[in-house]
């Protein structure tokens, strides 16, 4: 029984190994700034497209 839960173990180790197999590549040329992600991952969503600015709140002393 033990040979057949290790043996699972492993077969199911090495069967999900290469699903999450992921590249990156750092590339440094001039007028390429970031990194290259070649995996099977969709990029993040977007929360605004546009930078936004972001200032400190006012702070009042009394």
């Amino acid at each position: 029984m033990k040979r057949f839960l290790i043996a699972t173990a492993v077969i199911a180790a090495a069967l999900s190994a290469p699903a999450s197999a992921q590249v990156s590549v750092s590339i440094g040329q001039p007028g390429f700034y970031g990194h290259i992600d070649i995996g099977g991952f969709p990029p993040p969503l977007l929360i605004h497209p546009e930078p936004v600015i972001i200032y400190p709140g006012q702070v009042s002393y009394e």
